[in-house]
C-alpha cells in the first residue's frame, strides 16, 4: 500500500470520527476515540505509519497542562519536533469541545500511552481560554515553547568528547585507524552537530558516559542517514547502514548498571542532509528522552501531493482542517453530485459554496501543513463572514445587537451527511443540507422558547431577483420561504419564530 493511499484512508477515518456528536458524559477515553484516534493512533503512536505525531511519551504533554490546552483551543501549525522527529502538519482548533471535555481528554492522554502527568481540571481550561481569548491565529511551536517551555531535564550525558573526521566513505569506517581533524569537549549535554563545520563527507565520534537511573535494561532507538553505530557499556547496541531504509528507527537494548556507563556514538555523512537522532527510555525515565541535538541541513521535503477527497459514491466526504476563505474552525463537506460547502463552526453557518471537485488532503496530511487549503474548484462563492444571525422581538432588526452563538456539534446520517446543532440566543437550531440536481437545500429546524424573529444573513452582496430570491456572484440563486431584505451586513431573510418548533428551507441553485 503506497503512502498516498495510506494517508487518504487516514483522512477518511479522521473525518468519520470527528463527525460524531459531542458526548454527554465527559469520558476522556471516549472523547479521544471520537476526536483524536484517527490522527494520533489508538495507543498514541501516531497514525499513518508515523505520518502523524505521536502522543505516547511525548514531551509536549510534559509539565504544565496549559501548553496542551492552548493547542486544543487555537490549533498548531508549522514545523514541530516530537520525540526526535520533525513534523510539519497543521492541527486545527478543537472548537467543538467544551471546557470540561478538553479537561477530560487531556487528563486521559497525560496519564496514558506511557505519560505520567497530572490531571487537568475544567478550572484550568477556563483560565487558559480567558488568557488567550484575543488570539486569532494558531500557535507555532516556537511561540508556544516561549510561553510554556518544557521542564528542564537533568543531563544524562557526561564528559562527552567529540572527534571530527574528514573523508568520503561508503560505509562506516574504523575511526580508530584515522586521525581526527578536530577534537573538542561537547558543551551542550547532547550529541550535537553545532560545532561541525562540514555539511557532507565527514565523520564524527562522540565518547563519554551516560547515567542510568537504575540497574536495569534500557532501550535505545536510532535513526541515521547515512550510517551510525552506538555502543554502550562495551556492547554494540544498535547500528544503521547507508544501504538500509532511511527514516526508520533502529532499536537495541542493553543492561546497564546504576550510575555512569561508557557510551560511544559513531556517525558518517556522505551526501545529502545530516540526519542522526538517538533517544532512550527505560526504568526511571518518564518518557523517551532525546540524546541528540537537532542536526543541521535537513533534507528538503517534496511538495505536497494532491489527495483528491471528492466523493465517488453516495457518501459525503468531510474535511476538518484549515480552508481558504472561512474561519480556522470549519468543516468542509463534499456532497455527491459535485456540491460542496465549508461550514464555519465558529459562526455556525455555511460560508463557502462551490461545485465540482471538493478539496485535497495533501497539504495538511503529508508533512507540509502550513496555511490553508483551497477548494479543488475555482467556482467558489463566498456567502457570509462573521456571525450571520440576529434575534429580534419585532420585524425591525438591530444589526448591532450581536446574539450569543454556541456551536453544539454535529451528527451523521447513513450517507455521512452532517446535521449541525447550534444555539443562537434562546433558539436552538438543527441544520442539515441536502444536495439536488441544481444545488442544495438548507433545512433549518428551530426550537424557540418564545415568539421572535430570526434574521439569517444569506450573502454579503448580490442582486434581488424578487421578494424571495437573490442572485449571488451572478451565478448562484438563493431563495427563501420568507422575504429577502437588504441590511447593513448584506442580504438577509427574516424568519418568524413561534414558541416551540419551526421549520424553514433555503434553496441554493446554480444558474
Amino acid at each position: 500500500m503506497n503512502l498516498v493511499l495510506k494517508i487518504h484512508q487516514s483522512v477518511v477515518a479522521c473525518s468519520v470520527l470527528l463527525a460524531s456528536p459531542l458526548l454527554a458524559a465527559e469520558d476522556g477515553k471516549q472523547i479521544y476515540q471520537l476526536n483524536c484516534v484517527a490522527c494520533h493512533g489508538a495507543m498514541g503512536e501516531g497514525a499513518g505509519a508515523g505520518t502523524f505525531p505521536p502522543l505516547a511519551q511525548s514531551e509536549w504533554l510534559s509539565g504544565t497542562a496549559e501548553r496542551s490546552i492552548q493547542i486544543l483551543l487555537h490549533g498548531l501549525e508549522g514545523p514541530v519536533d516530537v520525540n526526535g522527529k520533525t513534523y510539519n502538519l497543521a492541527m486545527p482548533p478543537q472548537g467543538a469541545l467544551n471546557d470540561a471535555q478538553i479537561a477530560a481528554v487531556l487528563t486521559y492522554v497525560r496519564s496514558h500511552f506511557g505519560n505520567k502527568e497530572s490531571a487537568v481540571t475544567t478550572k484550568q481550561v477556563v483560565a487558559a481560554r480567558k488568557k488567550s481569548e484575543n488570539r486569532s491565529s494558531p500557535w507555532t511551536a516556537n511561540a508556544l515553547l516561549k510561553e510554556y517551555p518544557f521542564p528542564k531535564q537533568e543531563k544524562v550525558l557526561k564528559d562527552i568528547v567529540m572527534e571530527v573526521y574528514k573523508g568520503k566513505w561508503e560505509m562506516l569506517p574504523d575511526f580508530s585507524q584515522i586521525d581526527p581533524d578536530a577534537v573538542e569537549e561537547e558543551a551542550y549535554g547532547l550529541f550535537s552537530f553545532r560545532n561541525v563545520a562540514q555539511k557532507k563527507q565527514f565523520g564524527v565520534v562522540w565518547q563519554g558516559e551516560i547515567v542510568a537511573p537504575e540497574d536495569a535494561e534500557y532501550c535505545f532507538e536510532m535513526m541515521a542517514d547515512d550510517g551510525a553505530r552506538l555502543s554502550v557499556a562495551g556492547n554494540e547496541v544498535v547500528s544503521a547502514a547507508a544501504s538500509e531504509a532511511k527514516g526508520e528507527w533502529r532499536i537495541g537494548k542493553v543492561k546497564l548498571k546504576k550510575g555512569a556507563n561508557p557510551i560511544q556514538l559513531e556517525y558518517y555523512q556522505l551526501d545529502g542532509g545530516v540526519d542522526l537522532q538517538l533517544r532512550w527510555f527505560g526504568p526511571g525515565i518518564s518518557r523517551k528522552q532525546l540524546l541528540t541535538d537537532r542536526p543541521k541541513g535537513r533534507r528538503k521535503k517534496p511538495s505536497a501531493p494532491v489527495i483528491d477527497l471528492t466523493p465517488t459514491n453516495k457518501e459525503a466526504a468531510l474535511y476538518n482542517n484549515f480552508i481558504t476563505g472561512t474561519t480556522s474552525r470549519a468543516l468542509g463537506v463534499g456532497y455527491p453530485g459535485g456540491v460542496n460547502t465549508a461550514f464555519s463552526t465558529e459562526h455556525c453557518a455555511p460560508e463557502l459554496l462551490w461545485r465540482g471537485k471538493f478539496i485535497s488532503g495533501g497539504r495538511h496530511w503529508t508533512g507540509r501543513g502550513q496555511g490553508t487549503e483551497n477548494p479543488l474548484s475555482k467556482d467558489v462563492v463566498s456567502l457570509t463572514g462573521g456571525v450571520p444571525y440576529r434575534i429580534a422581538a419585532e420585524e425591525a432588526v438591530n444589526w448591532q445587537d450581536l446574539p450569543k452563538v454556541q456551536y453544539l456539534g454535529y451528527s451523521l446520517d447513513t450517507n455521512r451527511y452532517p446535521t449541525f446543532r447550534y444555539r443562537v440566543g434562546q433558539a436552538e437550531i438543527l441544520e442539515k443540507s441536502l444536495p439536488n440536481a441544481s444545488g442544495m437545500q438548507r433545512h433549518l429546524k428551530i426550537t424557540s422558547d418564545k415568539n421572535a424573529y430570526l434574521a439569517v444573513l444569506l450573502a454579503k452582496s448580490g442582486s434581488e431577483q424578487g421578494s424571495r430570491e437573490l442572485l449571488v456572484d451572478k451565478k448562484l440563486r438563493v431563495t427563501s420561504t420568507e422575504s429577502i431584505q437588504k441590511g447593513p451586513e448584506g442580504y438577509y431573510t427574516l424568519l418568524p419564530l413561534k414558541k416551540g418548533t419551526n421549520t424553514f428551507t433555503l434553496n441554493y441553485s446554480w444558474d
